[in-house]
């Protein structure tokens, strides 16, 4: 898997460095509900807020998200959320319209259960692969630009969850909507 990643990371920048190159970061969040979560009625929210980092090529975003997670009311999980966008931007002078569309991970994990390498033991357990789809807007200064996105998502249950589902206390997928406000630097 990591040699996998190491040639992913490679192909990315050798494709994207042909069509231009930026950098940056922010703040983001993602509000997901699991649809008919329980049996009684209630749906399991959670919300996350964190800082992510983005790599930029003018089709493709490459993004990371780090934060921390609440849970109907529990905020004790730190979260990790990878997401890979393919994007078509639309120039408009200064500012620059994208719709995108495009994969994440997000993976939740409790700080206080490492082993002994330092890696949370369920932080594969809680893994979810989902779907983007959304957009955003770029507004240049020079070589700078100021960047926000927002992107509905669409997420298959983690290991963990299909646990429950199996017990029939959860249903099967989780809806949300993801943001993210930073900004960017435009290496070439």
């Amino acid at each position: 898997m990591k040699k996998f990643l190491v040639v992913l990371v490679l192909a990315v920048f050798i494709a994207g460095g042909a069509f231009g190159f930026s950098i940056g970061g922010g703040v983001a969040g993602d509000f997901n509900t699991m649809i008919n979560t329980i049996p009684n009625g209630g749906e399991l929210k959670t919300s996350m807020f964190g800082v992510y980092i983005f790599l930029d090529f003018s089709f493709m975003e490459v993004n990371a998200i780090f934060g921390t997670t609440e849970a109907d009311g529990k905020s004790d999980l730190s979260t990790l959320n990878f997401s890979g966008l393919l994007k078509l931007p639309i120039p408009l002078g200064f500012l620059t319209l994208f719709p995108a569309v495009g994969v994440d991970l997000f993976s939740a994990y409790d700080q206080k259960k490492m082993d002994e390498n330092g890696f949370a033991e369920t932080f594969s357990d809680n893994m979810k692969f989902g779907f983007l789809a959304g957009g955003g807007l770029d507004i240049a200064f020079g070589k700078l630009f100021i960047r926000a996105q927002v992107y509905l998502t669409f997420r298959i249950p983690s290991k963990e969850e299909a646990l429950t589902i199996a017990d029939n206390t959860m249903d099967r997928f989780s809806t949300g909507v993801k943001f993210m406000l930073g900004a960017g630097f435009k290496l070439f």
